[in-house]
């Protein structure tokens, strides 16, 4: 039987079996005038299922203290992220991913959520979809695509501006450098061949769009030996 043709609703336009319950009954005639009406069996008719998204989970989007990051900007350091599939219907059967538009497993089902951890991923940008089937055999579209970036890099450097640095220049130099683009700074800090080492004061610097910062450091001021006393840079 074709479910999909003759259909009609209560004012007997043509229409289509909408997904629910079905109800299926019959009756009949016999020779001698006899009728009979069956008793009325159940099936369900499930043609559809919903297009799910896909979430990276707060705990794998990096954030927080020492971070520049959000929990809602996609952007990790973890190399095995945990992704939430949202909007899967209560009769899936399972929840196909895919990263980069290969199969890369299942997620599972926590109780009321599906979940997956990710293969191991290098840095970069990821494209990552689900497909969810359901107990009737559906399938869904492709969900939208969320993009991650992998993040698990950095750089720095930091200079003094003068190679040779005289006893009328100690006061009046000055240090350059580059971070990653909207990365903050954390430690400046310069240390002679003794040990002695000064902690740059950056109260004030600012980082440009580029990463670049320039900052003018006291070179006789604030120096302290390995024990923490008072001293001066040595030459060398």
């Amino acid at each position: 039987m074709d479910l999909t043709k003759g259909v009609k609703d209560k004012s007997g336009a043509a229409t289509q079996l909408v997904d629910g319950d079905l109800i299926v009954s019959a009756s009949s005639t016999d020779k001698a005038g006899n009728t009979a009406t069956s008793t009325p069996t159940h099936s369900t008719l499930d043609t559809g299922v919903a297009t799910p998204t896909v979430d990276l989970n707060d705990s794998s989007d990096s954030h927080g203290a020492n971070t520049t990051g959000t929990d809602t900007d996609n952007l990790t350091k973890d190399t095995t992220p945990t992704f939430t599939l949202n909007g899967v219907d209560t009769d899936a059967a399972s929840v196909e991913v895919f990263i980069d538009g290969k199969s890369v497993g299942h997620a599972t089902n926590t109780g009321t959520d599906w979940t997956f951890t990710s293969v191991a991923l290098a840095d970069g940008n990821h494209k990552v979809t689900a497909l969810v089937t359901d107990t009737a055999g559906n399938t869904s579209t492709t969900s939208p695509a969320l993009t991650i970036t992998v993040d698990t890099q950095t750089s720095v450097n930091a200079k003094l501006t003068d190679k040779l640095i005289g006893s009328g220049e100690q006061s009046a130099t000055v240090i350059t450098g580059h971070v990653e683009p909207g990365a903050h700074h954390d430690t400046l800090a310069i240390t002679d061949s003794a040990g002695n080492h000064l902690d740059v004061d950056t109260t004030g610097m600012t980082i440009d769009g580029n990463g670049d910062f320039s900052i003018a450091v006291d070179l006789t001021k604030g120096v302290k030996d390995k024990s923490g006393a008072a001293t001066q840079l040595v030459d060398g």
